[in-house]
């Protein structure tokens, strides 16, 4: 595990008291101390449950497809150890090779460090590895920076790119890639 930059996003405990932090600040004071931290552990274990999240309908049928076509779907995500049990809740885990979190790997997107890790740890070069993410910043900045192919997905059409951006390809469901 690569040492950490103080970022809450590529930092297990950082990350717990920076969520800690957000939950105290937005509920004050209407609990004692002892209280909030029962609140707050109790809150933060439930929402890794998978009861909380939902998938976007292309999201299995692609996935089952890439995996099919000898693709090896692996997930970069700036998240916490929940995510683990997130996705094994909502039964994603299993299309995944890898599932490489940001606090687990040390390094968060944008850093290129996050992308280098998974290209060291597959062993792969740059322009074998496909990143499709949802932030311009995070996503496909990252993945430009540390020399790997990116797609924005814009599902809303939020960003105003042209999904023929000679950029980087932006589509609006997980779909389009299969085409």
């Amino acid at each position: 595990r690569a040492k950490t930059t103080g970022n809450p996003q590529a930092d297990e405990k950082l990350a717990y008291q920076w969520w800690k932090e957000i939950f105290f600040n937005s509920i004050g004071d209407c609990l004692t101390r002892n209280d909030r931290e029962m609140v707050f552990k109790c809150c933060y274990d439930e929402y890794a449950k998978g009861d909380y999240w939902r998938i976007y309908p292309e999201v299995l049928n692609t996935l089952i497809h890439l995996r099919e076509s000898g693709y090896r779907p692996v997930i970069l995500s700036n998240w916490d150890r929940r995510l683990h049990q997130t996705l094994w809740d909502l039964q994603l885990d299993r299309f995944f090779e890898k599932i490489y979190i940001s606090t687990e790997i040390g390094h968060a997107k944008p850093d290129p460090g996050a992308f280098q890790h998974i290209l060291k740890d597959l062993d792969i070069p740059a322009k074998a590895l496909l990143h499709v993410g949802d932030s311009p910043e995070e996503d496909i900045a990252g993945a430009l920076k540390a020399g790997v192919n990116a797609i924005l997905l814009d599902r809303e059409g939020r960003y105003g790119y042209e999904e023929d951006d000679s950029r980087f390809p932006v589509i609006s469901d997980l779909s389009q890639l299969l085409f």
